[in-house]
């Protein structure tokens, strides 16, 4: 994906006809899982395969292991299982451009998304589809938690529609964060009445979030708000929130508590419902967002490294 968000002209197609990046070699396909028996590079381009990975996940570990999106997927709505709940994910995904679609997750545990726990991993170029609904905390459209600093999370984009009935922490793209967020835009709804930090982004925070975005509203019971629910230390910059915040306390449009985050170049619409006064309020009038619920405009706008995964 270049600095545009198109896909770059010097990639490979995939087995299945998806696009496959040149910066792979030796790449080898997951197969049943019986393809995964070193450290290296693996492609996934069915359904099939990624519940494969899953399964795998389930007794081994990840560290020095890359795996990469070939195709898109649609999953149909079958009952998944978050991959690497139990233990951390410490390799790389790339998603490269393609959709994960028609997610279904329905959790009684904490650290729920499609990936469950992270170390120190990568979970990048990524679109997620789908809906998870949850009796537990720590739920997020990309990943549940990240305990390590070194993770990165970037370039992702959760349209999942969220649904949690307990306390705790629960965020469009991650529920509790050790790491740093950049460019990554949530799309889909949150709906957690009972809890207690929740955010389009991440649901709490103590690294910095730069250049994302909130389409989709945020409904908890305190510390909610459009991008971080809780935020214990570092910021937020270059980021944007459209979507409608509902809370019975401590909310707003960007943070709901924080631990005196710094703050830098941050934008609301009218739409979110609250007001914070560190940001700069965008209207319908002024048009400088652009088309409020189009990803791409307001990429653009926002004039950074948002890229597109697979928006269209």
């Amino acid at each position: 994906i270049d600095s545009n968000g198109k896909l770059a002209q010097n990639v490979t197609r995939g087995p299945n006809g998806g696009f496959a990046s040149s910066e792979y070699q030796n790449v080898r396909p997951v197969g049943d899982t019986s393809s995964i028996v070193a450290a290296g590079n693996y492609s996934i381009s069915t359904k099939e395969e990624l519940i494969a990975l899953s399964n795998w996940a389930k007794s081994n570990s990840s560290t020095g292991f890359t795996f990469v999106l070939y195709d898109n997927i649609d999953l149909e709505n079958v009952s998944f299982r978050p991959i690497y709940d139990t233990t951390n994910f410490t390799g790389t995904f790339d998603g490269n451009g393609n959709k994960i679609t028609g997610l279904n997750i329905n959790s009684s545990t904490s650290n729920t998304g499609l990936f469950g726990k992270g170390g120190s991993c990568t979970i990048k170029n990524l679109y997620v589809e789908g809906t998870i609904t949850s009796s537990s905390g720590t739920v997020g459209g990309i990943i549940g938690s990240v305990s390590a600093s070194s993770a990165v999370i970037d370039n992702c984009v959760s349209n999942v529609q969220i649904t949690c009935t307990s306390g705790g922490s629960v965020g469009g793209i991650i529920g509790k964060s050790s790491c740093q967020i950049t460019n990554c835009i949530n799309l889909g709804n949150i709906n957690a009445s009972a809890g207690t930090a929740i955010g389009g982004i991440a649901g709490t925070s103590d690294k910095n979030i730069i250049n994302c975005a909130n389409l989709g509203s945020v409904t908890g019971h305190m510390n909610v708000a459009g991008i971080c629910g809780q935020l214990d230390a570092n910021g937020i910059a270059n980021c944007y929130n459209y979507g409608k915040i509902t809370a019975d306390s401590s909310f707003g449009a960007i943070e709901g508590k924080g631990s005196a985050p710094s703050f830098n170049e941050l934008y609301y619409h009218p739409n979110s419902g609250v007001t914070t006064a560190v940001c700069n309020k965008i209207d319908d009038a002024e048009k400088d967002i652009g088309t409020f619920t189009d990803p791409d405009a307001l990429r653009s706008t926002l004039n950074t490294n948002l890229q597109n995964p697979a928006y269209s």
